[in-house]
């Protein structure tokens, strides 16, 4: 089984619903699009809550790009109150947790980087880093 990988930006259509007769809903295959789904909110109507533009949204909807602090916060306070469940999360939402790939990634630049050393031993002045004097 070939395993591939979808580029940043590229989202993979989930469901396509027919709403209403004309109205049309694209459900992606992103956590944030599926949180919507599965809550049944819809993203013009928390875009609106949140002040943001449905552009904006759908670009988060595709994982075109990353939200900022600021825009997970209202964004989440938009789909509390639009579903009315103030059980709702940003990390139900969003990714925010960082998964073990990226932790071993860091971890391996760290190492490439710094070597041997533990972290106290490492000042960091601008843009180098050297190890701390130790007093005798």
């Amino acid at each position: 089984m070939k395993v591939t990988r979808r580029r940043p930006g590229t989202a993979v259509v989930h469901r396509v619903e027919t709403v209403s007769g004309t109205l049309t809903r694209i459900v992606f295959d992103t956590r944030f699009d599926r949180a919507l789904d599965a809550r049944d909110l819809p993203p013009t109507i928390v875009a609106d809550a949140a002040g943001y533009s449905r552009q904006y949204m759908l670009r988060l909807r595709k994982e075109q790009i990353e939200p900022t602090l600021g825009a997970i916060r209202a964004i989440t306070a938009a789909c509390i109150v639009v579903a009315g469940d103030p059980t709702i999360s940003a990390n139900d939402l969003f990714a925010i947790a960082p998964d073990e790939d990226a932790i071993a990634a860091a971890r391996n630049r760290f190492a490439a980087t710094n070597g041997p050393k533990r972290l106290r031993d490492i000042r960091v002045t601008g843009r180098t880093t050297q190890p701390r004097k130790r007093k005798a």
